[in-house]
């Protein structure tokens, strides 16, 4: 494993700013950790997974993608993508409780290969960055219930982004102090790198690697791509999610759920027999 020292600047980059197409030999390929070069700790590992990614390259293309904004996570930006794992209550969209993604009940093969990579995940982090990676989990074992981890993991939830060439960002919404990791799975195009403006370092993203870095603290964005016949680029991510740590024991969560589903829709009902009132006797004045 190639080690990178390089000095960490002010990002020279806003968010929502576009990632410029960077020349091919700008870009570092193969396995590597880059140091930071004051503190001498790593803050950025790419390396090779060994597991089989047959079936997941197989099934990602049968997953049904949203188009939408996600929840926030990477501050309002638009991409097809798909959850996987837990998500935190969300009153706003009529979600009271924690709950588990749909993937595993839609696509529960691809879930199950995606999830089963995991544990060489956390191996390679803990390999590579082991003061991260023991910070990481020391975090999320004291945030975060194990009824909301993958696997009881260290990580919550997780998302597949589709061919999406993200503008600059970190990612809202993560747990502080806990990194993220990125599974890249492509074919048949150029570019698609992961540019990280603040040590001015593209890492290369190849088909079959793994990028481990924290997401929330360092800006980044993927570079333009061009995409050849049957061509495609596929981001596996795993991280946790802040809000999860406002979960309770499995059991008390459902029942917490129903209790405040059963609230809002009591007060919806009020206000619908308020409104239908109104009209009434606002047509019985006229």
């Amino acid at each position: 494993m190639r080690t990178i020292v390089a000095a960490r600047r002010p990002s020279p980059v806003e968010q929502h700013d576009p990632v410029p197409d960077l020349g091919e030999d700008d870009v570092v390929r193969g396995e590597f950790v880059v140091v930071d070069a004051d503190t001498g700790e790593p803050v950025l590992i790419q390396a090779k997974i060994g597991g089989d990614l047959r079936t997941v390259r197989r099934l990602l293309p049968t997953a049904k993608y949203e188009g939408l904004t996600s929840e926030g996570r990477l501050s309002g930006l638009r991409y097809a993508h798909r959850t996987f794992g837990y998500r935190p209550r969300l009153p706003l969209r009529r979600r009271e409780a924690c709950s588990s993604c749909n993937l595993a009940q839609e696509t529960p093969d691809l879930h199950d290969a995606i999830v089963g990579l995991e544990p060489e995940i956390q191996s390679l982090f803990a390999r590579h960055a082991p003061d991260a990676f023991a910070r990481h989990r020391q975090i999320i074992d004291d945030a975060v219930l194990p009824d909301w981890r993958i696997n009881g993991g260290p990580y919550t939830s997780g998302i597949i982004n589709a061919t999406a060439a993200l503008t600059y960002h970190r990612d809202k919404n993560n747990l502080p102090g806990c990194w993220s990791a990125m599974l890249v799975v492509r074919r048949h195009l150029r570019g698609g790198h992961l540019h990280i403006p603040e040590y001015d370092l593209a890492a290369s993203c190849e088909d079959g690697m793994l990028l481990i870095f924290s997401g929330e603290t360092l800006m980044h964005g993927v570079t333009p791509f061009r995409i050849r016949l049957g061509g495609y680029r596929y981001t596996i991510v795993w991280y946790a999610v802040a809000n999860m740590k406002s979960c309770l024991p499995l059991a008390d969560e459902l029942a917490w759920g129903a209790s405040h589903r059963t609230q809002r829709e009591a007060a919806e009902a009020a206000e619908l027999a308020e409104a239908e009132a109104a009209a009434i006797n606002g047509g019985e004045d006229e």
